[in-house]
């Protein structure tokens, strides 16, 4: 089934007006970085606090450290801490490289602020659309 040609539209768009949109699309990017950063920073005080773990097997016992214990002792981060702290870096990683990439926009397109370009959708939504991101972002 063919979805309409409305995605094959082509709209015309001063560059200055992009330099603007890219410019709103940083600074919302960095705004999430900041936000994952502070929630990284949570977690981590979490695992500080409480999200170690220290297993050892039942044939550990005080008395027995002379000989040689069958398992070791096993020292870990809750697996849901874990979890959450790679959720909270790849997040970070991801808004900073997109602020990245809409600052250098911002920059090429200031410095040629009176070109006219031709648009599709996605290059619209890209730089006007609302962020560009979905909400659990």
């Amino acid at each position: 089934m063919q979805v309409g040609r409305r995605f094959d539209w082509d709209f015309q768009c001063v560059a200055s007006k992009l330099a603007e949109g890219a410019k709103v699309q940083r600074t919302y990017r960095l705004s999430r970085v900041e936000w994952w950063k502070e929630a990284r920073n949570r977690i981590v005080e979490e695992i500080k606090e409480s999200g170690v773990e220290i297993m050892e097997s039942l044939g550990v016992q005080a008395d027995s450290y002379t000989s040689r214990p069958r398992q070791m002792t096993q020292v870990t981060v809750r697996s849901d801490l874990q979890a959450k702290l790679s959720e909270c870096h790849s997040k970070i990683q991801a808004h900073q490289e997109a602020a990245d990439e809409y600052d250098a926009w911002a920059l090429v397109l200031a410095d040629n602020p009176n070109v006219v370009l031709s648009l599709k959708y996605g290059d619209w939504a890209y730089f006007f659309g609302k962020h560009g991101v979905t909400v659990e972002d």
